[in-house]
């Protein structure tokens, strides 16, 4: 592979785009071919970031909730189409909002039933995680609770859904109640399953909801806002309440990672499920499920207005974007390219028929790092046709 546009790329974000260190990892054809890492996981004290860099990495944690989602669908245990109330009763007699011509709000029963592909494929009507203004994790303090995540997952049930379940596509928490059905299903919390399911099995040791003691000294510093020209931020720490609690694990977004850790699941999911340790973590026929569209005419409307011209040429699977025009994207990658990214800038694909996988990482909430996700990816795939 032809690597350095990609490196002189990614050297000079610090200061073309405000981020203060990233790293890299792409697979070709089985083969690490690229690992680079540039600027500082504290800025400060001067500190690199480098492979044992440790960051959140967000809504890129919906693609291992997913996953461990399709393990129980493989096995027979679950179905797609079972509604959640089969194992979540709260879940039973939702209502749905509707807002009426005076702008009050309208509230009437859900007339179908919310099913695990309609939150996988955020579907669900899902929309909020706050009630009478209040965030949920907030109600269950003042009540003087602690927010364990299953607990959480029930209480949401009672806020009204934005839509029917199935008649639209709205991004949001969807997959953080699949936390729940997860912790439903293996009789343990979150964090240890898919400790025991994905990340143990595939050697990643530093990836979980809380940053290990071992790993403390490695913790890159979530910058806000932050600019590369005097190395400053408005704010630093954690943002939309990621890790703010020890006992809520969030399907949706919690995780932490390192580069080498989730490019191995990146590497796994496009070698058919095959780890590169020989472990096989799904079938290839359920991956191939899981990239398969699942957005209608109408969903694909609000999945396009809603992600605007980042994701031109995708739809929307079981968990994952999946490429179905690359030349509305202007992408050099193949129909079935799939992935997800995160909110502070990493950045999650897997493209099987070229036996390309990319993991790109960074923390930095406020650079709109998705709008150049894209040449990032091109430059990758133009370093390996060269």
């Amino acid at each position: 592979m032809r690597t350095k546009r990609v490196i002189e790329f990614l050297d000079t974000l610090y200061e073309r785009e405000n981020v203060p260190g990233n790293g890299i990892r792409v697979y070709h054809k089985g083969e690490l071919v690229l690992e680079h890492y540039t600027g500082f996981q504290n800025v400060a004290e001067k500190i690199p970031f480098s492979a044992d860099t440790v960051f959140h990495i967000y809504s890129a944690t919906k693609i291992s909730t997913c996953i461990a989602i399709m393990q129980y669908v493989e096995r027979g245990i679950l179905r797609l189409s079972d509604p959640i109330s089969e194992y979540i009763p709260e879940y039973q007699n939702l209502m749905v909002s509707k807002e009426k011509a005076d702008g009050t709000m309208a509230y009437h029963p859900a007339k179908t039933a919310m099913t695990i592909e309609h939150l996988m494929s955020m579907t669900s009507g899902v929309n909020a995680w706050t009630k009478e203004g209040k965030a949920i994790v907030d109600v269950f303090l003042e009540e003087g609770k602690k927010p364990y995540t299953l607990d959480v997952v029930k209480r949401v049930a009672s806020i009204p859904l934005a839509f029917e379940p199935g008649t639209h596509f709205q991004y949001g928490y969807s997959h953080d109640v699949l936390g729940g059905l997860l912790e439903v299903l293996s009789g343990k919390t979150l964090g240890e399953h898919l400790t025991e399911c994905i990340f143990d099995p595939l050697e990643m040791n530093h990836t979980a909801f809380q940053v290990k003691p071992q790993d403390e000294k490695h913790k890159t510093i979530c910058y806000l806002e932050f600019d590369g020209k005097t190395d400053t931020s408005k704010d630093v720490g954690t943002f939309l309440g990621i890790g703010a609690f020890k006992e809520y694990e969030r399907g949706g977004g919690g995780l932490v990672s390192t580069v080498p850790d989730y490019g191995t699941l990146a590497q796994t999911l496009c070698n058919g499920g095959i780890s590169p340790q020989g472990y096989q973590l799904l079938k290839a026929e359920t991956l191939n499920d899981m990239a398969t569209n699942r957005l209608g005419t109408s969903q694909m409307e609000d999945f396009q207005q809603w992600s605007g011209r980042v994701r031109q040429g995708y739809g929307y699977g079981l968990g994952v974007r999946t490429m179905m025009v690359p030349k509305h994207n202007n992408s050099l990658s193949e129909v079935g390219e799939f992935g997800w990214d995160g909110a502070c800038g990493c950045y999650v694909l897997a493209d099987p028929k070229q036996a390309v996988a990319i993991f790109y990482a960074q923390e930095e909430f406020g650079t709109p790092a998705w709008e150049w996700h894209g040449m990032l990816r091109n430059l990758v795939y133009a370093g390996l046709q060269e």
